[in-house]
């Protein structure tokens, strides 16, 4: 489990954020398509910021030891799951970025 711990604390800060992926986009030049390609932003802000808590609550000292085994591999699920929602949204917006500039 230790591994496991500070594996997930590791890659808590390695992550990028869907803010960065959004630099550049002015609400001038915003297209009546990207209505989509924002609410695709803001469910991906949103469960990256759900993915950081679990990561911060994850690495609380002591989290594993004084924690039920239920609740931790819960959230762990969760956190699998908001992650594999996070890649592909960010490809959809990706595509729809692309589609976007041509």
């Amino acid at each position: 489990r230790r591994k496991k711990e500070e594996k997930t604390c590791d890659d808590a800060s390695k992550k990028g954020s869907a803010k960065n992926r959004s630099k550049g986009n002015s609400k001038a030049s915003r297209k009546p398509d990207q209505k989509q390609q924002e609410a695709l932003l803001t469910r991906i802000e949103d469960a990256e910021t759900r993915m950081k808590e679990i990561d911060e609550t994850l690495c609380t000292p002591g989290f594993y030891a004084d924690t039920p085994a239920d609740d931790v591999r819960e959230l762990e699920r969760e956190r699998a799951h908001l992650e594999r929602d996070v890649a592909e949204w960010t490809t959809e917006w990706e595509r729809a970025e692309e589609t976007a500039s041509r």
